[in-house]
């Protein structure tokens, strides 16, 4: 009896112990997706303002007389600003999905897809510029 009770404590302890040991591991864990959430909503604050300098600065500038040219890549910086603005907004949207908390959708808005397709498609030669980019429409 004296054995088996023995043996009883010893796998109690052992379990206890792991029992310790995983919470310790989760603890960590939760504290590490809490910095990560707060982590990426300073990122997303701060970005906001060297955002809102570019975008002033291209609004002032389109306000001057310029080249064709010019014009094309005033507009094409301010569309850039733009979905940049959009992606700093739902950057607290996608650190709750990296958490687990999933992120919401509203499926009766009816935003065009097309606008933010060709800004991107339009931003790509800037960076590449000995590439072609064609594009053809399927409607």
């Amino acid at each position: 009896m004296q054995e088996l009770n023995a043996s009883l404590e010893d796998r109690l302890r052992e379990a206890v112990a792991e029992r310790l040991e995983v919470e310790k591991g989760l603890k960590a864990k939760k504290e590490i997706a809490e910095l990560r959430e707060q982590f990426i909503a300073a990122l997303g604050h701060d970005l906001r303002n060297p955002l809102a300098s570019i975008s002033g600065g291209a609004r002032i500038l389109q306000r001057e007389p310029m080249s064709e040219k010019a014009g094309r890549v005033i507009a094409l910086m301010q569309g850039s600003a733009t979905r940049m603005s959009g992606l700093i907004h739902i950057l607290p949207d996608f650190a709750r999905g990296r958490l687990g908390g999933g992120i919401a959708l509203d499926r009766n808005t009816e935003l065009p897809l097309r606008p933010v397709l060709e800004q991107v498609v339009a931003e790509l030669p800037v960076g590449s510029l000995d590439h072609v980019i064609e594009t053809f429409d399927l409607s």
